[in-house]
């Protein structure tokens, strides 16, 4: 799933043109509806350039990236003024910290990308952008240039329980007690065995 897709683009555009055309000092709360106004804005940036399918991104100075970054300092600058205060409660004065990780690895990610690989003859359309690709690049980078916080593949994958070539549907590695013989890859074996006990009548 591309980047675009995750913003719903006709859902976001229509409710900031339906909130921008509500008189909001007539409210009984016109802050909180300017807040949301705000926010509409900073996300319409980036549906905007991801969403872009003529222009590709063939320069660092392109004015696109310093609005993503623009963009994503507003977001930070928002969440370390709610964390700092005494009267905020971070739970109902934020997003989930899951959106907020997963909006600042996306464009760290994708301005990085861009700072990488963007030159002489090489381009970036961030229509066709997903997160996977920005994961890849930043854990190729990872490895390239010192180990972060996200381990490789060596690192993790002898704790990972996983079903191995030439073994049963029941993995030795696996939470199960049955160990799985060695050359059992040709013999047929049920993949949801039925116990003894329960067919007895």
């Amino acid at each position: 799933m591309t980047i675009q897709d995750d913003l719903q683009i006709s859902t976001e555009g229509d409710a900031l043109k339906l909130v921008g055309a509500v008189d909001i000092a007539s409210l009984s709360n016109p802050d909180s509806v300017r807040g949301t106004v705000h926010i509409l804005q900073q996300t319409s940036k980036i549906t905007e350039v991801f969403c872009d399918k003529n222009r590709s991104i063939t320069d660092i100075s392109d004015p696109r990236l310093s609005m993503l970054h623009d963009v994503l300092n507003i977001f930070n600058n928002w969440e370390k003024t709610v964390s700092e205060s005494t009267l905020l409660v971070p739970g109902k004065h934020l997003m989930s910290k899951e959106t907020r990780g997963d909006l600042n690895s996306s464009l760290m990610g994708f301005i990085s990308l861009c700072h990488e690989n963007v030159g002489i003859g090489r381009a970036i359309s961030p229509v066709v952008i997903n997160s996977d690709l920005i994961e890849n690049f930043c854990q190729q980078r990872g490895v390239k240039k010192g180990l972060n916080t996200k381990p490789t593949i060596q690192q993790y994958g002898p704790s990972v329980s996983s079903i191995c070539l030439q073994q049963t549907t029941v993995s030795s590695k696996s939470n199960s007690i049955v160990k799985a013989s060695f050359f059992t890859a040709t013999v047929p074996c049920a993949l949801n065995a039925k116990s003894k006990s329960g067919s007895k009548t």
